[in-house]
Formats: C-alpha cells, sequence, structure tokens
C-alpha cells in the first residue's frame, strides 16, 4: 500500500506545470526569410515594369512585411539585352523607364540583393495580352467589380487580373487656411489640406481560364466587392485593372498560392501546397525563392464611379474625437501665428473673437496616408 501511494505522489509531482517544457516547432523559429518576387516583365510599348521583392516571416515574427532594399535588378533578353528596374522607393518597389521590349523575344530577371546573394528567374517567353472588353459594377446592396475580355486567336486562354484602387476622402474638419512655420495664409491648390487621393494595390488574387471552352471568352469574371457604405466611397471612386495572360505553368503557380493564401482556414479545405516556382538563387541552388516571372503585355482599363451613381450608399466618416480649443489672437500680427502646441493648427476664425484651432490630424488629410495633389487622372 506505501509502495502504492509513493508511486501517485512521484505522478502528482511529475506532471506539476514546473515539470512541463513548452512544445515550440522549429518552424516557429526558422531563421531563413525567402525572397519573395512579385511582378510581371512588362512587354507592352512603351511599358514599364514594375517588380516588388520582400522577404518571408516566421510565425513569431512581429513584423508584417520586410521589403528587400537596395537590390540591383535587371531584364535580360535572351539575345543579350539588359534594362536596368531601379528602386523607386524603400517598400520594396522597382520599376524600370518605359520600355518597348520585343513580342517575339526570351526574358527574365536577374537580380543582386543588397548581401551579394544572386537570383535568377527562367528565360520565359511572351505572351500576348487581349485588351481588356470592359469593366462593369453592379449594386444590388453593396457594389461588386467585373471585368470582361476575350481572344479572338484562342491563345490567351490563362488569365491573372489585379488593380488599384484611388480614392478622394477629406479631412474631418475643412480649413481655408494653412499654417507652416508660424506663418498664416490663405490655402491654394498646393497647399490645402481639406481634400486628399489615396491608392493602394490589391491584395486578392483573381484568375479565370477558358481552357474548356470553345470560345476564349472571360464574361462577368468577379473581380471586387465593397460592402455598403464603404468611405472609399464617400465620394470618387477609380479602379485601375491590370490584365495578364499566362502560361499554364505560370497560372497553376499563381492556383496554388491562391488555394494557400485565401482559401485555407476550415477543416474541409486543401492542405498548402510546395510553390514550385520558376527563379533560383545562383549562390545557393538548394534555398527557396517565391515567385513566377511572366513576360505579357499588360492591359489596363480604369473605371470611375462617383457615390451619387449609387443607391442608398450613406457617408461614413470614421475618425477621432476632434476636440477645438479657443485662442485669444491679435488679428493685426498676422501673417505671424504662435500658438504653443504643434499638434493644432487654425480651423477658423470667430469674427472679433477667438481663433478657433483644432487637432492637425483633424484638420489634415495627408495625415491618414494621402497626398494632397489631384491624381492627374482624375
Amino acid at each position: 500500500m506505501k509502495q502504492a501511494i509513493l508511486f501517485l505522489w512521484v505522478m502528482t509531482v511529475c506532471l506539476l506545470p514546473a515539470c512541463k517544457r513548452e512544445y515550440e516547432p522549429a518552424v516557429l523559429n526558422q531563421p531563413s526569410q525567402f525572397l519573395v518576387v512579385n511582378g510581371v516583365i512588362n512587354t507592352a510599348v512603351n511599358g514599364q515594369t514594375h517588380i516588388n521583392l520582400s522577404r518571408t516571416r516566421n510565425l513569431q515574427d512581429t513584423v508584417i512585411f520586410h521589403p528587400e532594399k537596395g537590390a540591383a535588378i535587371y531584364i535580360e533578353g535572351a539575345a543579350g539585352q539588359r534594362f536596368e528596374v531601379p528602386a523607386v522607393n524603400d517598400s520594396g518597389d522597382y520599376v524600370s523607364s518605359t520600355l518597348s521590349l520585343s513580342a517575339s523575344e526570351r526574358y527574365r530577371l536577374s537580380i543582386q540583393t543588397n548581401d551579394g546573394s544572386h537570383y535568377q528567374s527562367e528565360f520565359v517567353r511572351t505572351i500576348q495580352t487581349p485588351p481588356i472588353d470592359s469593366i462593369s459594377w453592379q449594386q444590388p446592396a453593396d457594389i461588386f467589380f467585373f471585368v470582361n475580355t476575350h481572344d479572338p486567336g484562342g491563345n490567351a486562354r490563362f488569365y491573372r487580373w489585379d488593380f488599384v484602387e484611388t480614392w478622394e476622402y477629406t479631412a474631418q474638419l475643412l480649413t481655408p487656411w494653412h499654417l507652416e512655420n508660424n506663418l498664416l495664409t490663405v490655402a491654394n491648390d498646393e497647399t490645402q489640406t481639406s481634400k486628399c487621393w489615396i491608392s493602394q494595390f490589391s491584395k486578392d488574387i483573381v484568375l479565370a481560364n477558358s481552357a474548356a471552352l470553345g470560345e476564349d471568352r472571360i464574361s462577368m469574371q468577379p473581380l471586387h466587392q465593397m460592402l455598403n457604405a464603404d468611405p472609399r466611397l464617400n465620394y470618387r471612386y477609380s479602379l485601375l485593372v491590370n490584365q495578364y495572360a499566362l502560361t499554364p505553368e505560370a497560372y497553376n503557380y499563381w492556383q496554388i498560392v491562391k488555394k494557400n493564401s485565401q482559401e485555407l482556414g476550415t477543416l474541409f479545405d486543401q492542405m498548402p501546397s510546395q510553390l514550385i516556382g520558376n527563379l533560383v538563387c545562383l549562390d545557393r541552388p538548394s534555398e527557396l525563392v517565391l515567385g513566377y516571372v511572366s513576360a505579357t503585355a499588360v492591359q489596363s482599363m480604369r473605371l470611375f464611379v462617383d457615390r451619387r451613381e449609387l443607391n442608398d450608399w450613406p457617408q461614413t466618416f470614421p475618425g477621432e474625437d476632434c476636440k477645438i480649443v479657443y485662442f485669444d489672437y491679435n488679428p493685426f500680427l498676422l501673417p505671424v501665428f504662435n500658438y504653443i502646441d504643434d499638434s493644432y493648427t487654425v480651423y477658423y476664425f470667430v469674427s472679433g473673437g477667438p481663433a478657433v484651432m483644432g487637432k492637425r490630424t483633424c484638420l489634415d488629410c495627408r495625415l491618414s496616408g494621402g497626398s494632397n495633389q489631384k491624381p492627374s487622372f482624375w
């Protein structure tokens, strides 16, 4: 009996939290950050090639995006041509000058990262992308966007789309004044901070193919959805759609990316698949490189939607509490204007009374990430 009690006591002690060791799978602390190459070699006449470089992150990494800065990127033709794709910002974006690459040539990307590593894609043949026939939208309650295209020659068959959204928005508080370096002036088109425009790239992967159809035609392909009262449509909204024809191999790659990134999350979903792209690290051939480089003449079309065209689309203005304060000010001191708190600026003046001040975050639309300069296409 004493032996049984001793055995139970030992088992109890061993099961206490102090005896437990947290299990940390090796994948959580994987030190490797693999290179991710996203972009298409644009062979359209006067086309620009846009490549984005980034690094993967492990599951415990709190940084969401790792741009690859300081790389040297070149488009190389099979006949020996070489065109630079220089960096344009610190977000991993590299954009070429306007080029007119040959539709009959084969091209690849050559990349040297900041640490001296060399990466290269396979030479790929150029695929001719047919023009976009139309972009349309419908609004039962939310708004849905669709794209239509066809290839009379039946040569494209496999398609991918992405898009750039641009919308107009305003500051929460509108002011005719511009205060900078303690000088107050009436705002003009260059200095106004009441109206801004902001753009963002799509994150969804949109694919379709006509391989099983007698005609190479894609009709009413769902592209994008916005929920009713989305503030991006408070005023006016632009959708720039880019269309790419793909090889079957590139299409299969993007299908796997879509399944792994957008269609997982339930018990019945497919298991993640291994990504096999067409890039390799020349210094370490066994290293995984994510991406599939295609060459095609990118086709684009822009659509505008005005809120006044929509049915029952209320304006919504998310934001912070815009507290105002009053400042006794002698107007004879203009244009010099001194206020002790730089986080505030002039909202308006009360006739014969004080200046009304508001938070800059409520009066300067640029602080929400946009630009106060109207886009050229607007």
